[in-house]
């Protein structure tokens, strides 16, 4: 209270704001932006001037600010993610609609061809059937209505059941899953949420990965918690682009692997589920040596009225 404009912001294009209310008298809106200890922020200004009653003589300005910057962004992200799934969207429907098209203009009548033209659109569909499988996971998960259910979990099975989900997987590609545990081990976690994790992390362990390489799926158990890797010998990622590829859509160099399908929202869902289990994803990589994902859950107890 009681100190000059000039000491209490220092923004240039404030100070203008208050000179142009003074000067035209009308009230003005605007939004501002400015940086604050470096970093960008967005204000809405609400500026007016009350007239003089006391016969004073003297004019007051009212200025009203609102920190508008965490609005704004939500919003750029809203955009950037219509952005994102309408042109993964289109990318299929655009294959599907043009094959579809081809077969009715004569293709059908080359049965190798009509076969060649009908395997294309149904790969388009089963992409299509898995962005939007994707979306409607990720959307559950960033809803907050996810509840845990926790049980126990015997980390051989799980190896067990994922080695029996993926054998027609690695079978095509000639590939083997490993299952490297220094001893077998039961621990307390959601079932259903973890498994979700380790699909997302091996279906990309396989598809970044060499024919006749080999996929570890190791796990260790200690005092502090529980870490399971996920290790692949791809071709790696570049480091500058690590902290980005939890982003959803977000695809490492896709002139690097413009061959291999996928959605972009797998290590997002990845990332929201290990936050729900107040666990952590660590990832380390090497060009052309490949990726290991880490996961981190705490030590659990189940609830009492589970026991």
């Amino acid at each position: 209270m009681g100190n000059r404009l000039g000491i209490v912001v220092r923004e240039t294009a404030i100070h203008q704001l208050v000179e142009e209310v003074f000067r035209t008298r009308n009230r003005v809106m605007r939004e501002l932006g400015y940086r604050s200890r470096g970093a960008a922020k967005v204000l809405n200004v609400v500026a007016t001037i009350s007239e003089p009653r006391d016969g004073s003589g003297k004019s007051y300005g009212i200025f009203l600010f609102y920190d508008m910057t965490t609005i704004r962004g939500l919003e750029r992200i809203r955009k950037d993610f219509v952005a994102n799934v309408s042109h993964e969207i289109r990318t299929p429907l655009t294959s599907i609609r043009g094959y579809a098209e081809a077969l009715s203009d004569g293709a059908l009548a080359d049965p190798e061809l009509a076969k060649s033209f009908l395997g294309i659109i149904s790969t388009s569909a089963d992409r299509l059937s898995r962005l939007v499988n994707d979306l409607l996971e990720l959307s559950r998960l960033e809803s907050g209505t996810v509840d845990l259910r926790l049980s126990p979990i015997e980390m051989g099975a799980l190896a067990d059941r994922l080695r029996e989900e993926f054998f027609d997987r690695l079978s095509q590609k000639e590939m083997r899953l490993e299952a490297d545990f220094s001893r077998p081990f039961t621990f307390i976690s959601d079932d259903s949420l973890l498994h979700l994790v380790l699909v997302n992390l091996l279906d990309n362990a396989i598809k970044y990965s060499s024919p006749g390489s080999s996929v570890r799926l190791g796990a260790a158990m200690d005092d502090e918690g529980i870490q399971i890797d996920v290790e692949d010998r791809g071709m790696g990622i570049p480091e500058e682009e690590l902290p980005r590829i939890f982003e959803r859509f977000y695809r490492v160099d896709r002139s690097r692997s413009p061959a291999v399908p996928g959605t972009g929202l797998g290590l997002s869902i990845v990332r929201h589920v290990m936050t729900l289990l107040s666990g952590r994803v660590t990832v380390r990589s090497a060009l052309g040596k490949g990726t290991t994902v880490s996961l981190h859950l705490p030590s659990r107890r189940l609830p009492s009225s589970s026991l």
